[in-house]
C-alpha cells in the first residue's frame, strides 16, 4: 500500500471533510493511518522545533505518552504552550462543545505565538441538540492546525482507519520524509472505507446513529429523573453519548466504586467533594430497558 494511504480514499476523504466540516484541502494534504496514536508518532518528529504540548485533560494517556516519548513536556488546559491539543467537539465527558467565539480566540492567540493547534474532531458527527460548529481547520484557513479525524464510533472499533490533514508547513516537512513510513491501516480495509463512503453508506449510517444516539440519551436523562427525582444535578451536552450525574454522597469516590463493583456496576468518576461525586453515565452500550434498573441499582448503593 501507499505509505500516505491510498489515493482513492485520500480523494474521497477530502470531499467528505469538505461537505460534511467545511475543510477544504487536497488529498495530497492528507495521511491515513491506523489509529490517531500512529498519526502522532508521525506527527511529532514534524515539530521537533516545539518544546512544549498542552491536552484538555489528563484522561487522553494514549496522546499524552506519545509526545512524551518524543521530548514533550506535557501539560493540560495551557493555552501558552508550543503546542495545543484540543477536541473542539468533545471538550467534556458529556459531549460539550467549544463555541466559535472561544474557536476564534484560541486562533487569534495561537497565531499570534506561532503557536500549532491539533484538532482531533472526535465524534463531531454526533452533535444532536444544537448546528454543527465550523472546525478550527476551516475557521483558519487551514493555516497553523492539524486535523485529525477517525471512523472508530461510526463504523466497528476494530477497523482502525484515521487521518490527519497537514497545513502546508507541516506537509513539506512530511513530503520529504513520507516514503521511509510504512502504512499501519490496512489496505483491505482502506479500499472497502472508500467504497463504502462513495456509495452513500456512511452518510446513511451516520443519520441512523444520530437518530439511535439521540433517542437514547433523552431516555436515559428521563430515566435518571424517574429514578433519582428532579433533584439531582445533571449535566448533558450537545453532543455525545454520555451525561454527567451529580449525587449527594459523603464518602470517597473509591468507596463508591468499590461498593458498585461488588453489586456488578462499574462507575467512572469524573469528580468528587466532600458533599458529592459525579458519575458519568453512558447509553451507546446498554439497552434501553436496562436503564431504569441500572439507576436503581446505583440508587442503592449510593444510599446503602
Amino acid at each position: 500500500g501507499e505509505p500516505q494511504g491510498e489515493s482513492d480514499l485520500r480523494q474521497v476523504l477530502s470531499e467528505y471533510v469538505r461537505q460534511r466540516r467545511n475543510v477544504s484541502c487536497s488529498p495530497e494534504d492528507i495521511v491515513i493511518g491506523a489509529g490517531v496514536q500512529s498519526l502522532l508518532h508521525i506527527l511529532c518528529p514534524l515539530v521537533k522545533d516545539k518544546q512544549t504540548v498542552s491536552f484538555p485533560t489528563p484522561s487522553f494517556i494514549q496522546g499524552s505518552t506519545v509526545f512524551s516519548d518524543h521530548g514533550f513536556q506535557v501539560d493540560y488546559r495551557n493555552k501558552d504552550c508550543d503546542v495545543v491539543y484540543v477536541s473542539p467537539a468533545h471538550m467534556t465527558k458529556w459531549g460539550e462543545i467549544m463555541p466559535v467565539k472561544r474557536r476564534l480566540e484560541l486562533l487569534k492567540y495561537a497565531n499570534e505565538r506561532h503557536h500549532l493547534v491539533i484538532e482531533d474532531d472526535f465524534e463531531n458527527e454526533f452533535v444532536y441538540f444544537q448546528k454543527p460548529t465550523p472546525s478550527l481547520f476551516g475557521l483558519s484557513g487551514g493555516q497553523g492546525v492539524v486535523y485529525i479525524g477517525s471512523f472508530s464510533r461510526l463504523l466497528l472499533p476494530s477497523i482502525r482507519i484515521s487521518f490527519m490533514i497537514l497545513p502546508p508547513e507541516l506537509l513539506n516537512a512530511y513530503k520529504k520524509k513520507a516514503g521511509f513510513y510504512n502504512q499501519t491501516a490496512s489496505k483491505a480495509e482502506q479500499i472497502a472505507l472508500c467504497q463504502f463512503i462513495r456509495d452513500g453508506h456512511l452518510a446513511a449510517q451516520t443519520r441512523r446513529l444520530k437518530r439511535l444516539y439521540s433517542s437514547k440519551l433523552k431516555q436515559l436523562r428521563s430515566s435518571v429523573r424517574q429514578v433519582f427525582g428532579t433533584g439531582c444535578q445533571i449535566q448533558v451536552g450537545a453532543a455525545g453519548t454520555s451525561l454527567a450525574l451529580t449525587l449527594p454522597y459523603e464518602k470517597s469516590g473509591d468507596e463508591l466504586k468499590k461498593q458498585a463493583s461488588e453489586k456488578s456496576l462499574h462507575l467512572q468518576i469524573l469528580k468528587e467533594s466532600e458533599k458529592d461525586v459525579t458519575v458519568l453515565m453512558s447509553c451507546s452500550s446498554m439497552p434501553v430497558q436496562d436503564f431504569i434498573p441500572a439507576c436503581e441499582l446505583l440508587k442503592s448503593v449510593v444510599l446503602d
